[in-house]
């Protein structure tokens, strides 16, 4: 299986939609980026620095890496600077600091990203969670609401048929269906039965 997204990084940079806002640039970028992206430990390349400009990147990325790459592609982008910053995790996840990015646009808003704890969001097709996600204590940043997320991905022509509401429609049919003369097969086959549609989207 050929794992080289080499072409893909370039496509997703090479058709960022014109009449778009550098915040837009960004989010396309973003999410674009994270659908091809994986992590995973057995197949990672832990000491491998990967570029733009490379015939090879392997979908298989650390966060230092991504968080590189994203600077990369950002700084590339007139009006658009990224840097890469340390966040303390629970080490029962991360035996090092972990890497996430800062995106300043011309403005002089200021952003939060960490696309590598969005990468299950986006590659089953739910909002992200991450993009604009908190405000750092030291620095001056924005929050961006997943409600101005939808007006981007929109606007851009992104996937906003998200599962996040397909997910509550299926919580609330559980919990309206009275299963209490059900058996525990039928329970079962009833739960199964609704979840399947959901997750084969």
């Amino acid at each position: 299986m050929n794992d080289n997204i080499a072409d893909k990084v370039r496509l997703i940079i090479n058709s960022i939609p014109e009449e778009t806002t550098l915040l837009e640039k960004v989010r396309w970028v973003y999410v674009n980026l994270g659908k091809i992206i994986s992590y995973d430990y057995k197949k990672m390349d832990f000491k491998n620095k990967v570029s733009i400009n490379d015939t090879y990147i392997s979908k298989y990325q650390t966060c230092i890496q991504v968080s590189d790459l994203l600077n990369e592609i950002f700084n590339s982008i007139p009006g658009i600077k990224s840097i890469s910053v340390e966040r303390q995790m629970d080490k029962q996840y991360f035996d090092e600091a972990h890497r996430s990015n800062i995106v300043t646009l011309s403005s002089g808003e200021r952003i939060v990203l960490d696309l590598i704890f969005d990468l299950p969001y986006l590659q089953n097709n739910f909002q992200t969670k991450n993009f604009g996600y908190f405000d750092d204590g030291d620095i001056d940043t924005i929050i961006i609401s997943t409600y101005e997320d939808k007006i981007m991905d929109s606007k851009m022509g992104l996937d906003t048929n998200y599962n996040d509401d397909k997910l509550k429609t299926l919580k609330y049919e559980l919990r309206a269906t009275d299963l209490s003369n059900f058996s525990y097969e039928e329970k079962t086959d009833f739960i199964i039965g609704k979840i399947k549609p959901f997750l084969n989207t």
